[in-house]
This record gives structure tokens, sequence and C-alpha cells, in this order.
């Protein structure tokens, strides 16, 4: 019995799905099934080609990819199709033969770990995923570029014009299916040890060995080389530094993100080579009919852990949920921020030593996975929230620099709804001349401690509330307004090297004919030195406006705080010029005090109780 035959006749053990899933619907309901479907003339197909409609009561089951690695490039960003079996109605008969009942969805491919082999879906969210076992597989060191244990494979080698079988598709599909991986021509991965092939759709290579952050393999896939290197500063080097080894990391991205960056600007041989290498092939794959190698970055070996599928003695990878990572020298990493407002226009003497914090982290001699303490990182900008993600065997030590340097063409970033997140890439400035300022998208979030302060000021709005003869409710873009005790945060960690802060509480507080906003920030496992803020909506005034965003009051402060990692001063006085409309309060640890009280009080003439 075939994988999907098992699927359809439900013989599978599920397990719940492995991480927080944000809600994808956007990307869903592309494909969703039109009620007045039947009084339309001409009647409308599904907008891909082959898929069926989308009904979000149902379940869907992930169990495959397109043939080509991209689907499709819009604006700044690629898209992958996702090939997913409606579970509900599994199949149909088409004259006289049975059809899966297949939807294919497209895909930001920075999002595309979320969607693994065996993930199932509804509503637009994962809800589960099939229980599979875990294997470590190890790709042995290269010698002159070959793995003799590695080859690929694709199912339909076109250049050649020759079929391959990495894995029998009569095990994996029914048979009205088998033809669609016949002619697939994406290079597989084959990994052979102890007598096993284990096969990795290149797809899952890629998002887990290529750097860490999801936007690193979103530029590779989208731009040109020398549109990459000047994202990713591979030419650009800290003056106080100049003697020894460094990698500057962008603020967009993360701090592990430093050892692929490390061994694309030094080891031009291998490392520079193959991802320039893979960077072409995608740029040219719509005209070319070779397909795309997925190469591994480094020749020493590569050890990752796999969720896996038995296919009669091959093992195919669901998903690789760990990698170890090249041994070698320390790295020295640099990480830029802004300097703050006041002083934007002090120039550098260019005589300060950076400070240097050495983070030692723990070395595991033995090949045992640990958990990535900081996550898998992700790009806000397109909905990621963290998925856990493993790291395997030996950790290297890395050196950080925090330097900061002068902003004289300051761009001021501008909030995105979550529609927009398939077409814009995070930190690319668009607009006519390119100059509107930096996407960035609110999704929302949860936290790793419940006893960070904004549950406090939670309860300290419900309290204040009910003495005032209010109403008070929470809010997030995703969920609009709510009163229960279930929080949920806007995620502000837009994959930033140097994400401060992480997630914003905001409260809404209706007093009779007053409406005030609280927002209010932390780190989602501890709280920081950073104040709130309180906001007295004018009568004419939408303080969230969902469908405008640019106009949106709520994303013009919070864009502000992502800049300056605070409110800024200049910010607030030019806000309160005509009348006190916003104010900022402190937490003190007393118990009658209350923040919230502390904050209204500000900004209206009402007597409050407290």
């Amino acid at each position: 019995m075939s994988f999907v035959d098992e699927l359809i006749g439900k013989e599978f053990t599920y397990e719940p799905y492995d991480g927080f899933c944000p809600d994808f619907s956007v990307f869903f309901n592309k494909m969703k099934y039109l009620e007045n479907h039947a009084e339309l003339n001409p009647r409308p197909h599904p907008p891909i080609k082959g898929s069926s409609w989308y009904f979000p009561s149902y379940e869907y089951i992930v169990v495959w990819y397109d043939s080509s690695l991209i689907f499709q490039r819009k604006n700044t960003q690629s898209h992958i199709k996702v090939k997913l079996v409606n579970l509900k109605n599994p199949t149909y008969k088409k004259e006289g033969i049975t059809h899966l009942s297949i939807l294919y969805i497209s895909v930001p491919i920075n999002i595309l770990h979320y969607f693994f082999i065996g993930s199932v879906w509804k509503d637009g969210k994962a809800i589960k995923q099939v229980k599979l076992k875990e294997y470590l597989v190890t790709a042995n060191q290269a010698f002159e570029g070959n793995r003799d244990n590695v080859n690929y494979q694709p199912f339909y080698d076109k250049e050649n014009h020759k079929y391959n079988e990495p894995f029998s598709p009569n095990l994996y599909t029914i048979e009205s299916d088998c033809n669609n991986y016949k002619y697939d021509k994406n290079q597989l991965i084959k990994i052979q040890q102890n007598g096993i092939d284990f096969i990795i759709h290149p797809l899952h290579l890629f998002c887990a060995h290529y750097g860490m952050s999801a936007d690193i393999k979103r530029i590779l896939a989208t731009y040109d080389w020398n549109e990459v290197k000047k994202r990713f500063y591979l030419d650009i080097n800290e003056p106080s530094l100049y003697h020894e080894k460094h990698v500057v990391v962008s603020k967009y991205f993360v701090k592990k993100d430093a050892i692929f960056l490390y061994h694309l600007k030094y080891d031009k041989a291998v490392t520079l080579e193959r991802t320039k290498t893979l960077n072409n092939e995608i740029k040219i794959s719509d005209k070319n009919p070779k397909p795309i190698k997925v190469q591994f970055w480094c020749d020493q070996k590569v050890q990752l852990k796999i969720r896996g599928i038995e296919l009669n003695g091959v093992i195919l990878c669901a998903e690789i949920v760990g990698i170890n990572q090249p041994i070698g020298d320390d790295i020295t990493l640099v990480l830029h921020r802004n300097k703050k407002e006041e002083e934007k226009n002090i120039q550098s003497n260019g005589n300060e030593k950076p400070a240097i914090k050495k983070y030692k982290r723990e070395v595991n001699t033995e090949y045992l996975s640990t958990k990535i303490t900081d996550s898998e990182p992700n790009n806000r900008t397109s909905q990621s929230i963290r998925k856990k993600f493993e790291e395997l065997g030996q950790k290297r030590i890395m050196n950080t620099v925090h330097v900061q340097h002068q902003n004289n063409n300051s761009h001021q970033t501008k909030g995105i709804q979550p529609k927009e997140a398939d077409e814009l890439g995070f930190g690319d400035r668009y607009g006519a001349e390119g100059n509107i300022g930096l996407a960035a998208c609110f999704l929302d979030d949860t936290s790793e401690n419940k006893d960070i302060k904004l549950f406090r000021l939670w309860d300290m709005a419900k309290d204040f509330a009910l003495k005032n003869g209010g109403r008070v409710h929470w809010f997030t873009p995703q969920l609009g307004f709510r009163d229960d005790n279930d929080l949920v945060f806007i995620s502000l960690d837009q994959d930033n090297a140097i994400a401060y802060p992480e997630i914003a509480l905001v409260i809404r507080i209706i007093l009779d004919d007053e409406k005030f906003y609280i927002i209010d920030f932390s780190q989602k496992s501890h709280d920081i030195s950073m104040s709130g803020i309180t906001y007295k909506e004018r009568y004419d005034e939408n303080f969230i406006s969902l469908d405008d965003t640019q106009s949106s009051k709520l994303m013009e402060i919070i864009c502000e705080v992502i800049l300056s990692e605070q409110l800024p001063t200049d910010y607030i006085s030019q806000q309160n010029e005509k009348e006190m409309k916003i104010a900022t309060f402190k937490h003190p640890t007393a118990k009658s005090s209350n923040w919230v009280y502390n904050g209204i009080s500000k900004l209206t003439k009402r007597i409050l109780n407290k």
C-alpha cells in the first residue's frame, strides 16, 4: 500500500504540529471555492492549473512541491508551489479512473519550512502532522568536490531525455498520480547510509542549509549575484578590524547567519563558487532545461536529522529538523545598529574602538542534537513565527562587535498588511522611486514566559476598566479585538540580528466617549527597560486602520519604536504640539501602582479611580 493510499485509508497516526504556526489563510484563500460558482458564466477555474478548489473546513496534507524548484517570482519574492491532498474527499473518479483530489497553493519561499511533507492544514493553519520516525543521516566529507555516498538524481532528466527512479512513485502515490513524479525535474539528493537510500528534496536542503534566516533563501532565489552581494554585505568591512577576518551581518539577519556568510566571504573556492552557481541556475531556470542542483556549500561532512517516510528500503525525507555546522575558526561578526535620533548628526571620528562581546557556546563533541536557544529565525514579512529547529554537532565560537553608524539617509518604515507579504521582502525599499521605506509586517506571536510584564499590564487594564466603568480589549491584526485572557501579541521580530523589542501588546480602553490605546513592549522570554505608550484617539481619527495600513497611527508608532528601539522624544513632542494625545509610562513594582492609570491620567481631565 502506498503512502498516499495509507493516508486515504487513515492508516497513519498523527501528532500535534511541532511549534506554533501562524495563520496562512491569505495563501489558501486565493484558491477558495466561490459560493456563487454555479451562477457564474463562464464558470471560473482554479487559478493554478491542475488544482481543485479550496474549502477552509476541509483538512489538507502536504505531499510534494512543483516539478520545478521555483514556481514564480513577483516583485521581491520567489514562490514555491505546494501540493496538498484533500483528506475529506481524497479521490474522485473521471472516465472510470480514480484521481487524487489535489490542491496547489503558491507560498513565498521564506515560509516554506512550515509546509513540510506530512503537515496537515485546516482553515489556513497547520493543525497536526503525520507521526514519522527520525533518522540521523551523514553526507560524508567531500574529496575534490565529490562525496562518496551522495549523488543527485531527478525523476526526469530533461537535458539527457532520461528517466530515473530515486524512489518508486507507486510506493508513494496512487497509480494515476505517478506520472506527475516521473516528469519531476528536481535534482533530488540521494544519501546512501548502511545500505539505505535517503532521498531529500532540494527545497528541504536549501531551506535548512543555506543560512539560518529565512530571508537569506528569499534573497538567493530572487536577485542576481551583484544584488545578493550587497544585501549580504560581502564587500563591506569594519575599519577597526582591518587586521582580522570578520563578517558584517545586516540588521535583517540573525547572528547564526554569520557562519554561512563567513564561509561565503572567505571560502571562495567552495562556498562562494557553489552559492553563485546556485543563484545563477535559479535565475535562468525559466529558460534553461537543466534542473537546479542544490549542493552542500561546504566540503566537510554534514549531518542531518530528518523525519522520514519508509518506502520499501528507501527513506523519503519529509522534513529536515536538524543540521550541523562546519567546524572552523572562531568568527568575528559585526552588528550594525543605528545611532539614537539625537546622535544622527554627530560625525564619528573613526578612532573609537568597538566593544567586543564574546559568545562562547557549549561545545558538544558527541553528535547529539541540542535545541537552538534562539530557535529558527524567520522573516516576519512573510508571516513566519518561530519553529523549532535543532543544531547538531560541534558549535562555533562567535565574537560579536556592536558598531554604531550614522544614518544620514534615514528611511521611514512602513507597516504592511499580511495580504501584501507574498510580494514584498523585509528590508526592501519600494514606491515610485524606491524610497517610501522599509517593509515591516506585524503578525501574531506568543511569549515564552508567562511572567513578563505584559500579562500584568492586562490584569491592570481589566482592573482599571472595572473601576472606571469602561470596556477593555486587546488587539492583534489577525485576531482583531478580544477580551479573553489568552493573550496574543504583535510580533516585532523582523528576522533581525538585533531584535529589540520582540513583541508588543496593544490594549484598547473605552471610557464613555473617550478611547485610549495602551502599547507596551517586551522580549518573548524576559522584560526589558522600555516605557509603555498611551495614546488618546481623536473623534475623527481611526487609530487602527487595517484597510489603509500606511495611515494607521498604531503602525506608525510601532515603526518608530523598531527604528529607534524606543519612542523618540521628538516624535512625542511633534504629536503633542497642538494637544496632549500621547504619553509614556514606566513600570514601578509597588503593589499599589497601576501602569494603565498612570498612562491614561496624563491624557484626560476626567476623575479616574485607581
